[in-house]
């Protein structure tokens, strides 16, 4: 169907061939919109004379068409339409359908100024104003769509320059919905266009989040499977054109990741291998894009970077290499302009280039140079890279003799690490937030420490520990801390938000002000923060100070908290916070976790993780291992954890109290975490003592979660809560009869009004609820009393992700995940939850790395609840229902706190003359052996809270 078009109004000059002809050539390619018939327009209005007075309205008109027609997905396109949107807008007299065409063509105009980094763009500044267009346009389509898809290219964008992966993996599920929603709107054409950029962005998107948590492996197979469909597609189609100057450059780098080429930006010392003959090929395709004519300086510095960064990875064992990257960085550098987003990127890696190469030849001249560039990386950065730079700048002001100035450096980097975290709305992109938090602490943790500061060190360790348990700790009140800051406006835009969504579907910029207002550091108009981390006025950054932990143990009736930190080719040590004394720290030489004793314990550990798998028993090779009298990996470990930590511990003794054991909240370190430091042992007059005779140990994420803790109210346990016996889970896990057992004999005896959820010993399903994720989290929401006991399968998957990666198997074979509990408080009130026994294997195991120490158990106590009792590996069945049936007697007849009871229970089944007491039915009493059990079969459970 033919579109009729009014014509120019008459005029002096309406009778002009050249008007005539353009209006005749805009009217062909509305009929048949194409690249040909679209050229053949352009040109004839570009034959137009300058001052004529039908040139603006032609050039609204032919805008306007160009904008129907879906044509401006390429820069020429784009940047046409601009230049004829400049020429339109002169006229007075604008026809109706150009504001709303003249927004859609600026909008994505400002994308592609993101995407590009033109020089003296902000893209703060542009996200903002497309956000203007959007609120003048309304709903009216396709100007609508098209300026909400330039909307989320800019936040893409913006997430790419923060390295915020948490951003990007919610834009684009936004552009696949916005996708979803506008092809009633739009053509077939025009709609698998549409389909096609938002998978290309989601696919670029979900690599760039793989890269930045460490896996180079998923970043690889996805990109591989992109550069495949890129290979086949026609040269001329749209999706190739986009992916032209990116695949060929983004693959080596890739691959060499892949290979153990450095990605983190503190990774001077370590190199990637030889370089073979297609690693050379790849590298010489990387240089010849450099050279490419009619790039802008944005895009050779851009492609320039992309060669550095790879030979600066593989360069690190290679003066010759490092030189080269050197030089490509100080061309990308003058190439890149003041404003580029990517510019704290250049500054900080080309800075780590210099520190590589300093490592690797003595060179002073690198040391200032790399400090000079680090410096300027973290005067213009405002996000994560500001972050990044902390640590390679500390460690540069060592070397250069400038130790209390590394130290404020490396400290204030550290609240980078939470100031990231905050900013992420769900556990799975705090992880990749905080990926190199631990790290960092540590290593600026032993810096404190070689200066003698123990209070420093302790702060800095805890900076690093557990962020994803911390974020969701400190965000949950947020409109009631908005408020009490006098930020109302902001705190009822957050309440509002939480309203339509919740935290996952909250805006990011929107996020970014309420953590930035309660924090203390401003922000511009565009959201830009005008301060880092380090200037933040409140102390929602910094851990505990030693006064908050001593509060804190005192509320615990403990005597020290004790960071147990790991040696590498040095000593480890043990730093301690006491409630009476000023922090100290003391030297543990055997502690070290590199080389040697503790690679072949772990190497042993790691064998035989499932030597006893579901609560059923050990596995085949153990019991064969148990029936020729070998020993079995644990005892050596802790024997030797004996002797590398805990004996010297004891024997300090930090904070005894007089008549009592000492009382000990443990936070081990990084790979220390995965022993069982209470079960530490020696001989002594021919039988084992374990440190749990002589002492009370608790383990703990962090400070912060302790203080936390400590701060909640005590809840008193009752005879009511609720009980999980081996729910049906249709087939996806074994049957566990003494699970089962166990919790009907712990309900029969100790909580009679508690609500019994699962199967009975016999195997029949109970009236009161089938035990199914609903019935935990109403638990959890403080409606079934106050204790919960869940004897049920655990199960811990390792995987790049913690996204249900550690869950609870249930009813139906429904899992509830960590992250879930995690979700499930949301901004509520804290639940009367006073007590979670987690009799399920590897509930207590971490999934996301030893430092983050995140649990199912550490979910529950971040979610609300006192103390949490888990297990850190896979449990024997008939050992663990005695042991928690002991541990429900201690409790209620004894009237213990959790922590003592768990020790009580494990005394006792350590004790070769041990009696049952008369409350345990048969069906339990039968399943004791005559002798101790295996220290695997008690050793794996621990406490947590209070």
């Amino acid at each position: 169907m033919t579109q009729v078009i009014s014509g120019p109004p008459a005029g002096p000059d309406g009778s002009d061939p050249y008007v005539a002809r353009c209006l005749a050539d805009i009217v062909g390619y509305q009929n048949v919109p194409n690249q040909q018939t679209l050229d053949v327009a352009l040109a004839s209005f570009a034959a137009l004379r300058p001052e004529s007075s039908q040139r603006p309205k032609l050039a609204a008109v032919l805008a306007v068409a160009m904008v129907k027609a879906g044509m401006l997905r390429e820069p020429d396109r784009v940047g046409q339409a601009v230049e004829l949107a400049g020429i339109a807008d002169t006229d007075p007299a604008q026809p109706p359908q150009w504001r709303p065409a003249a927004a859609a063509i600026r909008s994505l105009d400002l994308l592609m100024a993101a995407r590009d980094g033109r020089p003296g763009f902000d893209p703060h500044n542009g996200l903002a104003e497309v956000r203007r267009f959007a609120a003048m346009v309304g709903g009216e389509e396709p100007y609508a769509t098209m300026i909400e898809s330039s909307r989320l290219g800019v936040e893409l964008m913006i997430g790419m320059a923060d390295s915020d992966s948490g951003s990007m993996t919610r834009v684009t599920a936004q552009m696949r919905q916005l996708v979803d929603r506008s092809g009633s709107t739009v053509d077939q054409l025009r709609a698998q266009a549409h389909r096609d950029q938002a998978e290309l962005l989601d696919t670029m998107a979900r690599i760039a989040a793989m890269a930045q948590r460490g896996d180079a492996a998923g970043a690889l197979a996805n990109f591989d499977q992109l550069y495949r469909r890129y290979e086949h597609l026609p040269a001329n189609h749209p999706l190739r054109l986009q992916l032209d100057g990116v695949m060929p450059a983004l693959r080596p780098v890739l691959r060499m990741s892949g290979r153990g080429a450095v990605a983190d930006p503190d990774g001077y010392g370590r190199g990637a291998g030889p370089i073979d003959a297609a690693m050379s090929s790849e590298l010489g395709g990387l240089a010849l894009l450099t050279e490419q004519p009619g790039l802008s300086d944005a895009e050779r510095a851009s492609r320039l970077a992309t060669l550095a960064v790879a030979e600066q990875g593989l360069g690190v064992d290679d003066p010759a290499m490092l030189s080269r990257a050197i030089g490509r960085w100080e061309q990308v550098i003058g190439l890149c302009a003041a404003h580029d987003p990517r510019r704290p990127f250049y500054l900080l890696s080309a800075g780590v280039a210099h520190l590589s190469r300093l490592a690797a030849t003595g060179r002073r001249e690198d040391l200032h140079r790399g400090i000079d560039l680090l410096e300027q990386a973290q005067s213009v950065a405002a996000h994560a890279y500001w972050t990044m730079a902390a640590v390679p700048l500390a460690h540069a002001y060592r070397l250069r003799g400038q130790y209390e100035t590394a130290k404020r450096t490396a400290l204030s980097g550290l609240r980078g690490h939470a100031w990231n975290a905050l900013l992420q709305p769900d556990p799975v992109e705090i992880a990749s937030a905080a990926r190199f938090a631990a790290q960092d602490a540590v290593e600026t943790a032993r810096w404190c420490l070689s200066d003698g500061d123990a209070a420093a060190a302790a702060t800095a360790l805890d900076a690093g520990r557990g962020l994803m348990l911390y974020s969701a700790a400190e965000t949950r009140e947020l409109t009631s801390r908005l408020t009490g800051r006098g930020e109302t406006r902001l705190a009822e835009q957050w309440r509002q938000a939480m309203d339509r969504g919740g935290p996952l579907q909250a805006p990011a910029d929107l996020r970014r002000q309420v953590i930035a207002a309660v924090a203390g550091v401003g922000l511009d108009d565009a959201g830009v923060p005008l301060g880092r981390p380090a200037d933040a006025t409140t102390r929602l950054l910094d851990p505990p100070g030693p006064d908050e932990v001593r509060a804190a143990l005192a509320a615990l009736d403990a005597d020290a908290l004790v960071y147990l930190v790991p040696g590498e080719d040095r000593a480890g040590a043990a730093v301690i916070v006491s409630a009476g004394e000023a922090p100290t720290w003391c030297k543990l030489p055997e502690l070290s976790i590199a080389g040697g004793e503790f690679e072949r314990l772990a190497a042993g550990m790691a064998g035989h993780a499932e030597d006893v798998r579901s609560r059923r028993g050990p596995a085949p090779a153990v019991r064969e291992m148990l029936a020729t009298g070998a020993a079995h990996p644990l005892d050596a470990v802790c024997e030797w954890a004996w002797r590398a930590a805990i004996g010297p511990l004891l024997a300090l003794g930090p904070g005894r109290a007089a008549g009592r054991p000492l009382r000990l909240v443990l936070v081990p370190m990084r790979e220390l975490a995965s022993i069982p430091w209470h079960a530490a042992y020696r001989l002594v007059d021919g039988r084992r003592r374990y440190a749990i005779e002589d002492a009370v140990f608790s383990y703990t994420v962090s400070a912060r979660l302790l203080c936390e803790t400590a701060a909640a109210s005590d809840v008193a346990l009752t005879g009511a809560g609720l009980i999980v016996g081996d729910p049906d889970t249709i087939g996806a896990g074994a049957e566990l009869l003494a699970a089962r057992e166990e919790a009907a004999a712990i309900r029969a005896a100790y909580y009679p009004a508690a609500r019994y959820v699962g199967r009975t010993p016999d195997g029949l399903s109970v009236n009161a609820g089938t035990g199914s994720p609903g019935d935990v989290l109403e638990w959890l929401a403080g409606r079934c009393g106050s204790m919960m006991h869940l004897a049920c399968h655990g199960v811990v998957r390792k995987g790049a992700s913690v996204d249900g990666t550690s869950y609870l198997l249930l009813a139906g074979g429904q899992r509830l995940a960590a992250d879930e509990l995690l979700r499930s408080r949301g901004g509520g009130p804290v639940p009367a939850a006073g007590l979670a026994v987690l009799a399920a294997c590897r509930s207590g195991a971490s999934v996301s790395g030893y430092d983050e120490a995140f649990s199912l158990g550490t979910a529950l106590l971040a979610a609300g609840v006192r103390s949490v009792v888990s297990a850190q590996w896979s449990v024997p069945d008939d050992p663990t229902s005695v042991l928690m049936f002991m541990f429900h007697h201690y409790l209620r007849i004894a009237r213990m706190r959790p922590l003592d009871a768990l020790r009580a229970a494990q005394l006792w089944m350590l004790d070769g003359g041990r009696q049952p007491p008369k409350a345990m039915p048969p069906t339990l009493r039968w399943r004791l052996d005559d002798q101790p059990p295996a220290l695997a079969a008690w050793a794996g459970f621990t406490h947590s809270g209070r």
